[in-house]
């Protein structure tokens, strides 16, 4: 094993958009050569929020769209990203009883079938004004919001489908911001025709004229030039502070901040606290497979996204990037992207030819592209941890665990790292976040 060279001040773990926004912000305060380093297992830096070309059409691994709700952000992407990004109106549906409805469903009703809408109505209309005690889940949360039809026919099926967990199992922690909380009289409005009024945090969002979503990345990284790829950290002394990578390099730190997902830290830790490491196995995560593919057909369809909470589709998403992001497509073509989640309890099959062609049969079904459809490009990406679960154990276990890192001067931050439900502007501000406090820590030691 080789000897460490210098002593890194902040050692970052993987260059996801949090990992270089602390090293953005980090090396705002201070340009030494050893004051930050970013070590990244891949050979291209950009974690989930990268793009590829295959056969002239962009994807991205999975639906990347970049929203704002925070002044920092909207003015660095106004500073930095102004001409190459497009705001656009989100234009979202959901399919279910054989049609396609607005989303949300909870505030457009219009086009069900009239026994649905029926049930929906007077489901709502027993739960306004009755005084429930405060719900313990996301199943009783359904029942109290909107009642038991529109729990039964959307809220509790897309979400057990998408979690792959009853509803009663998942806890409450996530749903602020993300799920849509219509008034009684909007729904009613979204009943008799459809309805305009937006909803939800990505209602607007931006997405690169010109290129993949991956030219968020590639902006925060222009002007790092701290970072090394294929550089894979297998193993982390916690008293000697320093790792060890899989080329046999031994990188001392003082501080280290780690994009790694959360779980994988058990094996990683030297020495670990075996009360912490017993935590570890009460994390839970789903896994995506996504599914993007190139049509030689132009306009498939004229929707930004569909949402199938029904068991008869393997998916749970489907989306055309054509119609946010032109450019990621071939001209008299069309790109769509279908994603499916599973889990340790619910898998999926091993073999991705089968689970392609399920997907194309489903296609078929729903009338989105033809039995015989000429397909000019697949790309097939299994991703492993794709969202977090939200369960009784997530607000302890997590805590626990990032308490002890911490006071250890390792730093687990991000959509993974952190274990919790960040999108990429979330992502951005916790990178930010940690290097204030890194910074702050570093003012007070001397």
């Amino acid at each position: 094993m080789n000897k460490p060279k210098q002593t890194i001040e902040n050692l970052i773990i993987g260059s996801g958009i949090t990992g270089l926004s602390c090293a953005y912000h980090l090396l705002n305060k201070n340009s030494a050569e050893n004051f930050c380093l970013i070590v990244e297992k891949e050979n291209e830096l950009g974690g989930l929020a990268r793009s590829k070309i295959i056969d002239g059409f962009i994807f991205d691994y999975s639906a990347h769209l970049i929203h704002t709700k925070s002044r920092y952000f909207s003015e660095w992407l106004d500073d930095n990203l102004k001409e190459e990004l497009n705001l656009h109106k989100r234009n979202a549906w959901v399919y279910s009883h054989g049609v396609f409805t607005k989303y949300p469903f909870q505030a457009n009703l219009y086009g069900l079938p009239k026994n649905v809408v029926k049930e929906c109505l007077l489901g709502l209309l027993g739960i306004n004004g009755v005084k429930n005690k405060p719900a313990a889940n996301f199943e009783e949360w359904c029942y109290s919001k909107f009642g038991p039809g529109i729990s039964k026919h959307f809220m509790i099926p897309y979400n057990e489908k998408f979690w792959n967990t009853p509803a009663r199992r998942i806890t409450l922690d996530w749903i602020d911001g993300f799920v849509p909380q219509p008034q009684v009289r909007d729904i009613v409005n979204g009943t008799f025709e459809y309805s305009d009024k937006e909803y939800g945090y990505n209602s607007r969002f931006f997405y690169p004229k010109k290129h993949g979503v991956d030219i968020l990345v590639k902006t925060i990284a222009k002007d790092l030039n701290n970072i090394i790829l294929n550089k894979k950290v297998i193993e982390i002394d916690l008293k000697e502070k320093w790792v060890l990578t899989l080329d046999g390099e031994k990188i001392s730190y003082r501080n280290l901040i780690s994009t790694v997902p959360l779980i994988e830290l058990k094996s990683m830790v030297l020495d670990m606290d075996k009360k912490i490491s017993k935590l570890f196995s009460k994390l839970r995560y789903i896994s995506v497979v996504n599914i993007n593919m190139g049509i030689n057909r132009n306009m498939i369809s004229d929707k930004d996204w569909v949402y199938f909470p029904e068991d008869n589709f393997l998916f749970y998403r489907v989306g055309f990037p054509m119609n946010f992001a032109p450019s990621s497509t071939l001209k008299g073509c069309s790109s769509l992207y279908i994603d499916v989640s599973y889990s340790k309890d619910f898998p999926i099959q091993s073999d991705k030819g089968a689970v392609i062609d399920r997907v194309k049969a489903d296609l078929v079904k729903v009338g989105i592209i033809a039995k015989d459809e000429n397909i000019a490009a697949i790309d097939y990406n299994d991703i492993k941890y794709a969202y977090i679960l939200y369960d009784r154990n997530w607000v302890k276990v997590r805590q626990d665990i990032l308490n002890y890192l911490s006071a250890n001067s390792v730093y687990s931050v991000g959509r993974f790292g952190g274990w919790n439900y960040l999108s990429m502007e979330g992502c951005f501000l916790e990178g930010r976040k940690t290097a204030e406090q890194l910074i702050k820590n570093e003012a007070r030691v001397s």
